[in-house]
């Protein structure tokens, strides 16, 4: 698995989604695109997103401890649990004739019923891509940042789409925190199985997009459960 991040290097290569969809079909490799929408709200410290487990009814914070810290101080981004079982991201495979950014649209209202009028896909929401000679097929991903009330909407208009229920099972948010266990929270929602290298375009952008810190990463992909006597 080849990955393709925008650098300076590759722009090149990668910088329009019509460039893309040019070279996969001078290389003859099919071409995918995958997206993830969310609301950036999160404390600028990241400590704010430690938490503690409540004792006896009282909790003892860790960094920062708010009522409303779910809900206001952390970034809200979504993903879905898919027909097999596995998590991943909307998206699909780009038809004959079409653009990526058409594709992905496409898909996006058909797994999502997402309004591409007010919420359209565009070359500069373009987060990374990769190539995978095993399947020789090169993934591209894309982020938006949406209002928290449009997260909202989105949310509820998901489970109106014509994928929904068959190809998709349900639109969740995930995890941006860890408890006071330091596991249970994000490092745990990494443990789940995930669709081709979504786990992969997850921590990426996170940290591409300012969200999250590369320390926080590798922090929760080596954190461990705590095992109870």
């Amino acid at each position: 698995m080849v990955w393709f991040p925008r650098t300076p290097l590759l722009t090149a290569l990668i910088t329009s989604s019509t460039e893309r969809l040019q070279v996969s079909r001078t290389l003859l490799f099919s071409i995918c695109c995958h997206f993830g929408i969310y609301c950036s709200l999160q404390s600028t410290d990241h400590s704010a997103r430690s938490y503690v487990v409540p004792k006896g009814g009282q909790n003892v914070p860790i960094g920062v401890l708010t009522a409303t810290l779910l809900q206001s101080a952390l970034t809200t981004l979504n993903m879905q649990m898919r027909f097999d079982g596995y998590i991943g991201f909307p998206g699909g495979l780009i038809d004959d004739g079409e653009s990526v950014v058409q594709g992905l649209n496409r898909e996006l209202v058909e797994e999502m019923n997402l309004d591409i009028v007010k919420f359209p896909v565009k070359d500069d929401d373009f987060v990374t891509a990769h190539f995978c000679p095993n399947k020789n097929i090169c993934l591209n991903f894309y982020a938006k940042e949406v209002l928290y009330e449009d997260i909202k909407l989105i949310e509820s208009s998901s489970m109106r789409a014509e994928d929904h229920g068959s190809e998709v099972l349900g639109t969740f948010r995930v995890p941006l925190y860890t408890m006071g266990d330091g596991y249970r929270g994000f490092p745990a929602f990494l443990a789940n199985n995930f669709a081709g290298n979504s786990k992969q375009q997850l921590t990426y952008s996170l940290v591409h997009l300012g969200i999250m810190s590369a320390q926080e990463i590798d922090d929760s992909e080596k954190a461990k459960p705590l095992h109870m006597d």
